[in-house]
């Protein structure tokens, strides 16, 4: 990313040239001024490639409606002088403008992809110490190659906190997750954050069985801690197979 002291330079270039450009008496400085707002406007929303192509655009439709004016009123050279010097500053004016546009946006989209980067490269989940997603999908992955191989089944449980659960979310958060961590086999199956609402389990080489015994076991724990009376969670399910790691990874690799 660039230095601070770049981008302050060019606003303290950019808030020089606007108050130069102010001081010159010219028929045409409003219409200027004018263009130099919505240009403004303009690069706050289109990309840089586009924006770089107004700018261009610009300054050679107005040297060109000058330089029009100037011959329909027979300006001399001397004369068309103040013309091309005030074209000058709003050219420059613009130019300055869309490279603060380009540095910050520019800036701004490596600081995004730096968090995301730091973000996959995060392996537990700070509040509940749980995996993150991404650690536990392609964890998922290492395992659902094994189970294969061995001809055995892997299951997926999702946890999620139901919404009308709001004044004590954050609690309830930890407390669900601590004891999934607890509940769960530590050696054999994972924890993991799906979303903000929800956690995620895989279950190896389960049944049925197998796995009412670990909710169960989930629920005995958790019922310790909190009242379950007001339906605090929600369980469901989904086979651990090759379409389910695929979409998961897909989205996880789109986002």
């Amino acid at each position: 990313m660039e230095k601070p002291n770049l981008i302050y330079g060019l606003f303290i270039v950019l808030f020089t040239l606007v108050a130069g450009f102010l001081t010159i008496e010219d028929n045409y400085q409003i219409t200027y001024l004018v263009v130099i707002l919505a240009t403004g406007g303009l690069f706050t929303f289109l990309k840089s490639s586009i924006a770089f192509i107004i700018l261009i655009s610009e300054v050679i439709v107005t040297g060109f409606l000058l330089t029009y004016d100037a011959y329909q009123a027979k300006l001399t050279s001397i004369d068309q002088l103040p013309l091309v010097f005030n074209h000058l500053m709003f050219a420059a004016i613009v130019t300055v403008l869309w490279i603060i546009f380009f540095l910050l946006k520019r800036d701004s989209k490596r600081l995004f992809q730096m968090k995301d980067k730091l973000s996959r490269l995060q392996r537990f989940e700070e509040q509940t110490n749980v995996f993150t997603k991404n650690e536990f999908m392609e964890k998922a992955k290492v395992i659902w190659a094994g189970l294969k191989r061995r001809d055995e089944r892997g299951l997926i449980i999702f946890v999620s906190i139901n919404p009308s659960i709001q004044h004590t979310e954050n609690a309830i958060t930890k407390t669900i997750g601590n004891t999934l961590i607890t509940t769960v086999r530590g050696d054999f199956d994972l924890v993991g954050r799906y979303d903000s609402n929800t956690f995620i389990v895989l279950l190896q080489n389960t049944n049925e069985k197998g796995k009412e015994i670990v909710l169960n076991r989930f629920r005995g724990l958790l019922d310790n801690q909190i009242d379950l009376s007001n339906q605090i969670f929600i369980v469901s399910e989904e086979e651990l197979n090759d379409t389910f790691l695929e979409t998961e990874l897909y989205s996880g690799e789109a986002q």
